[in-house]
């Protein structure tokens, strides 16, 4: 037997990320260099995120990002998961922020995120 058999012309992918990643495809907004902004996130895991923005984050940046969280503090208490974080890599597709801290607040009421980021 070959250690390589043949599987119909199929690859089978390896994972190799440390940390399992989610599908969480939401709104985001970061803070960069001062600069408020909005992404479209697409996964998230307890290593990092990735989301797509209109371009691409630079590279070796801190970036602190605001989602609402799509779960509710015991049924009824609107959450917000805020992220500090460093974008690892960057290109048209996308980029993947490392997270080096994150913590979940309850939701202002005031609509838009960074009105208490400011």
């Amino acid at each position: 037997m070959s250690p390589d058999p043949d599987l119909g012309g199929c690859r089978v992918r390896v994972e190799r990320r440390r940390h399992c990643r989610f599908p969480i495809f939401e709104p985001v907004e970061y803070v960069l260099e001062g600069r408020h902004g909005g992404a479209m996130m697409s996964d998230v895991g307890s290593g990092g995120v990735f989301l797509k923005a209109q371009a691409p984050l630079p590279v070796g940046q801190q970036v602190e990002l605001f989602l609402d969280w799509p779960a509710m503090l015991d049924g009824r208490c609107p959450l917000r998961l805020v992220i500090q974080g460093r974008v690892l890599r960057s290109s048209e597709r996308g980029s993947a922020v490392r997270i080096l801290q994150y913590e979940y607040k309850l939701r202002p009421k005031v609509e838009h995120a960074l009105a208490l980021a400011g």
